[in-house]
């Protein structure tokens, strides 16, 4: 019977387990999501520096009108409360811009977890096509996108594996009849000359 730190243990295996496994092809998913993080990054520091510097002008101009109306000290109170509230917005920008990078980083690598899969599973598949294990092909996962290459695929994999059963009969056929052996051996080699000259 688990109990109750053993089955913690086993979810948080687990969600470590997904979040390596979103990571499938790192040559095709890495360079979609470090680009589009540093390109949001790009954009959210110009937007980000441009917010900044309006609030610090901004701030700028109603200090010089308040230092002409306040004496000294209490002018420089009120630019201790201006710069804390420029600090302010400049550390909520950079908070918004981390998650909104963290977040789109994230997206993106479910989103092309979704592409990378069905291609690691095309090129396991079409190794398998290769070295004529017609059985070990496997369907996409559900959620998978291009779905109707996997169905594509696998109709491909079952005409060839037919074709295969029906030429191993034909051959077999041939072994049991000396007569009709090179009848049937032609017709095998001019089936296959025709799908190779295609």
């Amino acid at each position: 019977m688990d109990t109750l730190e053993t089955g913690r243990a086993r979810q948080h295996a687990g969600s470590q387990r997904k979040l390596r496994n979103l990571l499938i092809d790192a040559r095709f998913q890495g360079p979609w999501v470090f680009g589009v993080s540093v390109l949001t990054l790009a954009i959210f520091f110009t937007l980000g520096a441009i917010i900044v510097r309006q609030d610090q002008t901004a701030s700028s101009a109603v200090l010089e009108g308040l230092a002409a109306i306040y004496d000294p000290e209490q002018a420089a109170l009120l630019s201790g409360l201006f710069l804390e509230a420029d600090r302010s917005v400049l550390w909520a920008l950079v908070g918004v811009g981390s998650g909104l990078v963290l977040a789109l980083a994230a997206s993106l690598l479910v989103l092309t977890h979704r592409v990378a899969g069905p291609m690691v599973a095309v090129r396991y598949n079409l190794a398998r096509v290769r070295d004529g294990r017609f059985n070990a092909v496997r369907p996409f996962r559900r959620g998978d996108a291009f779905r109707e290459v996997s169905d594509d695929l696998l109709a491909m994999t079952s005409a060839l594996r037919a074709r295969e059963e029906a030429e191993l009969n034909a051959l077999l056929q041939a072994k049991g009849t000396p007569d009709d052996a090179q009848r049937i051996l032609d017709g095998l080699i001019a089936e296959k000359q025709a799908r190779i000259d295609g």
